[in-house]
């Protein structure tokens, strides 16, 4: 199943990465925006709240109004942190893994906070600093370890934590695809045994009643959900508030992005499942057929996890069909790709359990 897991991502990830812009909704609407950009004859839409998808990637530069800091890039997932953890003015909010600021900076557009942002690479905090100044806001900024509070925190607990934390970065491989080959099978448990510490370190900053929101850009569950439950067990004095019901702009926002993602991702990931029984099948004989059919059970919960990389918690697999998660084109394709694993089967002489 892990291989099915991995070569399911590497699938999804070969087209190119579009460009999607944030609209500072201090400065501009995402309209007025939209009209700008029509009149520099750049080609856009609407994917989100305050998101907008370039159609046609260009440089910055050439992006009206964002060196006045009217955008900035930021993947429509990862914009959806911002509401999800919804500070309004006046709160304490800590970002513990904060560069290089595109959270910081669309907390800070969102409400006027009390913001510290920390950061354990001193180079790449200079990066927030400078999206700072671009957006003309303000955050304390220190260079520090989130896992040590005892060498930054000043005692007063945060009514809001951002724990955007290190990771294996799996689910962003079509923008980073270097990470394909540089991850390795260990990372997995070297992040998930961070990404606890760090859990728990954070917690002791935040106040009574406060919130915590836990983020990555990975699709295992070793590190997204399992994490979540195994965080919650460890704490008693904590529970998964997490509900879109509650927030109708942030819930438009995630059908928005799943009603426009490419559906052939789905015949792609059954490709794939063929692809890996066919080969489990054949050296190990008919009795890994269970295998085949658990992957094909498994396949929905991965897909749903994919398509919200920035936080797979947000969208539970049972949410997601409601929400168009095409699972029926993924049935249809089982018997197809059973008949061409048992045709493997007898031309590999494998056909005895």
């Amino acid at each position: 199943t892990r291989s099915f897991h991995v070569t399911g991502v590497q699938t999804c990830a070969l087209p190119i990465s579009p460009l999607t812009l944030r609209v500072n909704c201090r400065r501009t609407t995402v309209a007025d925006y939209l009209a700008e950009l029509a009149r520099h004859e750049i080609a856009a839409e609407q994917t989100g709240e305050w998101a907008v998808r370039v159609k046609n990637p260009v440089p910055v530069d050439r992006l009206p109004g964002f060196a006045a800091g009217l955008v900035s890039v930021q993947d429509a997932a990862a914009q959806l942190a911002a509401p999800l953890l919804n500070a309004q003015s006046g709160m304490r909010v800590l970002d513990a893994c904060a560069a290089p600021g595109g959270k910081t900076t669309h907390l800070l557009e969102r409400a006027d906070l009390d913001l510290l942002a920390i950061d354990s690479d001193a180079a790449r905090l200079a990066r927030v600093q400078q999206n700072l100044d671009r957006l003309q806001l303000k955050a304390a900024l220190i260079a520090a370890d989130a896992q040590s509070p005892d060498s930054w925190w000043d005692g007063r607990p945060f009514d809001c934590v951002l724990a955007d934390v290190p990771c294996t970065a799996s689910g962003v491989v079509r923008r980073h695809p270097d990470i394909k080959w540089l991850r390795r099978a260990v990372d997995i448990a070297r992040f998930a045994t961070q990404q606890r510490a760090m859990l728990d370190a954070l917690w002791r900053v935040v106040a009574s009643g406060g919130k915590l929101l836990y983020a990555t850009c990975s699709v295992f569950n070793e590190e997204n959900s399992r994490q979540i439950e195994d965080f919650l067990a460890r704490h008693a004095d904590a529970m998964n508030g997490i509900e879109l019901s509650g927030n109708a702009g942030l819930a438009a926002t995630v059908q928005h992005l799943l009603a426009n993602l490419d559906w052939d991702m789905e015949e792609d990931l059954s490709r794939v499942v063929g692809d890996v029984a066919a080969h489990r099948m054949t050296r190990a004989g008919r009795g890994l057929l269970a295998w085949q059919r658990e992957a094909f059970d498994r396949t929905a919960q991965n897909v749903a996890e994919y398509l919200v990389e920035e936080n797979p918690m947000l969208v539970r697999p049972a949410e997601a069909r409601q929400w168009r998660l095409n699972v029926q084109a993924l049935e249809q394709d089982a018997t197809a790709i059973e008949k061409r694993v048992a045709a493997l089967l007898r031309r590999a002489g494998s056909t005895t359990d």
